[in-house]
């Protein structure tokens, strides 16, 4: 959602700093990669923003990341998603802004 956004994708491919597992960086290696594999037709891989995201103390204190032994047939995925935005719109914000 947030790279067809394209005032917040420029922002984020911008976006540099030295902090560990940083979100906005790591979203802006995640665009810049799906420009790339776009192009040449590959797939495009989340890994690092993954593990970035887990390192979020709100996002496992909502339980917002996933693990091999959940029950996915009881998982309101839309809930997770909405959810998910919203941690990750604070994150860019707090990092952006502080």
């Amino acid at each position: 959602m947030f790279y067809y956004i394209a005032p917040l994708r420029a922002l984020m491919m911008s976006h540099l700093c030295e902090r560990e597992f940083c979100l906005v960086c790591e979203l802006g290696f995640l665009f810049h990669m799906l420009d790339v594999s776009m192009g040449q037709g590959t797939p495009c891989h989340a890994s690092n923003f993954l593990r970035a995201f887990r390192t979020i103390p709100e996002a496992s204190a909502m339980s917002l990341t996933l693990s091999d032994q959940d029950n996915r047939a009881k998982i309101n995925f839309l809930s997770k998603i909405q959810v998910r935005i919203v941690c990750i719109c604070m994150q860019i914000f707090h990092y952006e802004y502080h």
